[in-house]
């Protein structure tokens, strides 16, 4: 008698190296589903999620291999597929989200109540955790010595293809189709901007490979330019594994006789991401120093609203803020100054910043935005201190020198890092109109770097961090 397995995709949307998959294909057929949970606001990585899906449903479909992809109860639709299926087995990779980690726990805990084998794997990260301590036996709070000890640490290898034999599902559930009715105007774009799928995802490696790797370390600050990855949308839900990817570079650092360790430090601090959130799960939500819960933040509204819609003033950080809209994503280097100025130029809690990347982001990660956002606000456990405040002006005088990224987002500024500062008679010249064509900067850099400092000064000793 044949087992079948019933395998739940999370966000581990690929056939590729899935450890789930792969372990439930070595024993008899499987039955692969993704099952949405009702939600009333849809962001961005739900429009690039749905449109993942459903080329992986027709992945799958070439493979003459039922894909489900349904919304409801988990326990409720799971419970119908064992009876109709009679599957014998429940496989998923795990999840490393508080709430995700507790979904897996009550489920895991009806599936054995009902004679239903669970079987749990790790499809996220390129290392275990579970030997990964400091001396003291704690879990570590500095990237570095972690960075340092995973080296030594053997990586979680790749799996190859699995050999699928094909189950046709012929059940009560009819698998969703990808809606195209289009609700918001930035989700027309996406299409414009990105491929999804594993192929979508193999194609972005290829041309990473091929036009930014050699430069990376040295060009990837420069937004302008084309040296990083932009794989972040496909390790997000899961059509890229990262491991791969590893293995992959790793073979032509090898081959090609060069140095990619920035890059690949890049992968580990993602992996330094989930094991934060694994060792404090609330991190999401709370600072990790703890006086930052006395943080007097201003949270003003009106200024708010001017960072989400790029016009700050800034141009730098109105750039970013107007590719975020556009293509659902920002560069790294970007995104560490708009974040700087929202928390530290604006006193606007860096928790709100985060929901608004997790609205806008096609790449929305809990763990890495979370990362992203304690670090530049200095409240994390590896952060850059408070002090450091970034001057979005000489920020974007040095990594957009020929104002190519300012250009392309905030044309009507005709490439001036601070047409606040230059004279009404070039301004004319330029059709530039502050307060018309342009907003006046909505903040003095030195006034609000100062008043970032006092406010810092204020809970020094509050709490210990």
């Amino acid at each position: 008698m044949k087992t079948l397995t019933i395998v739940l995709l999370k966000d581990d949307l690929r056939i590729h190296d899935n450890p789930a998959l792969y372990e439930a294909a070595k024993v008899g057929e499987i039955l692969p589903i993704y099952i949405k949970t009702k939600k009333l606001k849809r962001c961005a990585k739900d429009v690039w999620r749905d449109q993942t899906l459903q080329v992986l449903k027709e992945d799958f479909e070439k493979l003459n291999q039922s894909f489900l992809i349904l919304t409801g109860d988990y326990k409720d639709i799971i419970t119908d597929l064992i009876k109709e299926t009679k599957a014998t087995q429940v496989n998923y990779n795990v999840s490393f989200t508080k709430q995700g980690r507790e979904i897996d726990k009550v489920l895991k805990t009806y599936l054995n109540s009902i004679n239903v084998k669970v079987n749990e794997f790790n499809g996220q990260t390129l290392f275990r955790f579970k030997n990964i301590f400091n001396q003291a036996g704690g879990p570590y709070k500095v990237f570095t010595p972690f960075y340092k000890k995973c080296l030594n640490e053997k990586r979680i290898e790749s799996l190859p293809e699995p050999k699928i034999t094909p189950f046709n599902y012929k059940g009560k559930y009819i698998s969703e189709e990808y809606n195209q009715e289009i609700k918001k105007n930035w989700e027309v774009k996406f299409n414009q901007y990105w491929s999804p799928g594993e192929e979508g995802a193999f194609n972005q490696v290829e041309l990473f490979i091929n036009e930014g790797l050699n430069d990376y370390k040295t060009g990837r600050d420069f937004p302008a330019g084309d040296a990083v990855s932009k794989l972040s949308p496909y390790l997000a839900v899961g059509s890229l594994s990262v491991r791969r990817l590893y293995e992959d570079l790793l073979f032509y650092e090898m081959k090609n006789e060069v140095n990619l360790e920035a890059f690949f430090r890049q992968l580990i601090w993602r992996d330094f991401s989930y094991y934060t959130l694994v060792h404090f799960p609330n991190f999401t939500e709370e600072p990790l120093r703890e006086n930052f819960n006395c943080f007097p933040w201003k949270n003003d509204s009106q200024e708010l609203c001017a960072w989400k819609k790029g016009q700050t003033g800034y141009p730098f950080v109105d750039a970013a803020m107007r590719e975020l809209y556009e293509t659902g994503y920002m560069h790294n280097r970007a995104r560490m100054v708009v974040g700087s100025f929202l928390v530290k130029h604006l006193l606007i809690d860096w928790r709100i910043g985060y929901e608004w990347f997790k609205e806008t982001l096609i790449d929305f990660d809990p763990a890495n935005n979370a990362m992203g956002w304690q670090w530049v606000t200095g409240s994390g456990i590896d952060s850059s201190p408070y002090f450091r405040i970034f001057n979005p002006l000489t920020q974007s005088e040095k990594f957009d020198p020929l104002a190519k990224y300012i250009n392309k987002y905030v044309p009507e500024v005709n490439k001036l890092h601070q047409p606040f500062k230059a004279s009404k008679l070039n301004l004319e010249k330029l059709n530039i109109e502050l307060g018309k064509t342009y907003p006046y900067p909505i903040v003095d850099h030195k006034a609000a770097r100062e008043r970032a400092l006092a406010a810092f000064d204020s809970i020094k000793n509050k709490v210990k961090s």
